[in-house]
């Protein structure tokens, strides 16, 4: 790619005639380059939010449960500590 860029230049500065097609090939090449490196990053990206998303699903599903536990574990408690005290 930058040798095509330092030929372009090198191109436009002679004033060849042939400059504006080759200047129109090379810049098609560039948009195509920025356009595969820019999906390839949203593709990358994505995936990154997944991973992160699911590990957050993970978590969640722990905490939950865990929330279960402890209601369930307080619930006893109350349960005992009223008996206590009739």
């Amino acid at each position: 790619m930058i040798f095509d860029y330092e030929q372009a230049v090198d191109r436009y500065n002679r004033r060849y005639p042939s400059h504006e097609v080759y200047r129109i090939q090379s810049q098609l090449k560039l948009r195509q380059y920025v356009h595969r490196r820019h999906a390839e990053a949203i593709r990358l990206q994505t995936r990154s939010v997944i991973e992160s998303a699911e590990q957050a699903s993970t978590k969640s599903a722990v905490l939950a449960e865990t929330y279960d536990e402890m209601e369930k574990y307080l619930a006893e408690w109350s349960r005992a500590a009223s008996r206590r005290s009739a």
